[in-house]
């Protein structure tokens, strides 16, 4: 028990109105030194109140667990970083806002499905600002230098509708002039 890193908590299928923001799916982030995959899942305060609860409820059975209270030194910590997180507190961000949200990543590529259960394997139809259910694990960590925490894994996402685009990259062409010929541009 002693060289443990991790106790396995609860696994979980959210329902089908989480919203996946910073998403790398098929490539992974660039931004991280681990080659994770990966996702900002926000849950709506409203729409997502059964994932919450369910969550929070997973959140403290972990806290709870005698295996997860032996990786942290035989008691819970005073000090415990929960990486699901309330949006109205830690973030100035419009889409944070009236939510609940974690960084959920993994080592490996995610598997995505559509409505139908049907695998997805172009990245055009996979983006920031989707919104579908995300299939979670939580597990307990005693970090050597990050000290101890409970953190989510995230190993799939099924796509239930397109949302709108996150992270800018989208072209309002409206905002251009229409040119009959080459010498209405001069």
């Amino acid at each position: 028990m002693a060289n443990q890193k991790f106790v396995q908590g609860a696994k979980i299928v959210t329902g089908p109105n989480v919203l996946f923001s910073y998403l790398y799916a098929f490539e992974p982030n660039p931004t991280s030194d681990r080659s994770n995959y990966g996702a900002s899942l926000i849950f709506d305060k409203v729409k997502c109140k059964k994932d919450i609860a369910t969550i929070e409820a997973a959140i403290e059975d972990l806290k709870n667990n005698k295996e997860a209270q032996a990786l942290w030194g035989g008691k819970l910590p005073k000090k415990l970083s929960v990486s699901f997180r309330d949006g109205d507190e830690e973030k100035d961000d419009e889409i944070y806002q009236n939510a609940m949200f974690v960084g959920a990543n993994s080592s490996k590529k995610l598997i995505v499905i559509d409505r139908k259960r049907m695998q997805i394997t172009d990245p055009d139809e996979v983006y920031s600002g989707i919104i579908g259910c995300a299939s979670i694990n939580l597990y307990a960590y005693n970090h050597p230098t990050g000290g101890p925490g409970i953190a989510i894994g995230l190993s799939a996402i099924q796509k239930v509708k397109d949302g709108e685009r996150l992270g800018g990259g989208g072209v309002d062409l409206e905002k251009f002039a229409e040119f009959e010929d080459e010498e209405d541009a001069y």
